[in-house]
């Protein structure tokens, strides 16, 4: 992440469609939920409290949820890309099939990472247990060396 992320003023993007030239940092917040598409050039996205960054070329798209924030800027610096916004039954038009997440699917997968991380946790818990009974006193008679089966 670049240090200039933190300088760009914040643009609203809601229910009106729009285009955005883009030649520095923008930081935008949707307030609406939409898709954000890159028209031409190549553009990095950060999103607010995502660990991954998102590069996107000509006629790739992010879906936003209301209220998120993202910092966009050129993929190469000095380059300018445009960037077209929309609202989810706006975009439909851009890219017939385009949907936004599922917020079923997304349950799913919530439910299977905590099955998961159930799991793990059960795991560790039984390899802590193991390892405090491995560390265990041995009374002096109990050990091998201590009757004399080493010499």
């Amino acid at each position: 992440m670049r240090i200039k992320h933190q300088s760009s003023a914040l643009q609203m993007l809601d229910k009106t469609p729009r285009q955005l030239h883009l030649q520095a940092v923008l930081r935008l917040q949707a307030g609406q939920a939409g898709w954000l598409r890159v028209d031409d050039g190549a553009v990095w996205i950060t999103r607010s409290g995502d660990g991954v960054d998102h590069v996107l070329a000509a006629d790739g798209a992010l879906h936003l949820g209301r209220g998120e924030q993202v910092m966009a800027e050129p993929w190469r610096t000095g380059q300018a890309a445009r960037l077209r916004w929309a609202v989810d039954a706006e975009a439909q038009a851009w890219v017939p099939g385009l949907r936004r997440p599922e917020a079923s699917a997304w349950r799913a997968l919530a439910g299977v990472l905590r099955g998961a991380a159930g799991r793990l946790a059960a795991a560790a818990r039984r390899a802590d247990a193991m390892a405090r009974r491995a560390q265990g006193c041995i009374a002096a008679g109990d050990s091998i060396a201590s009757s004399g089966a080493l010499q």
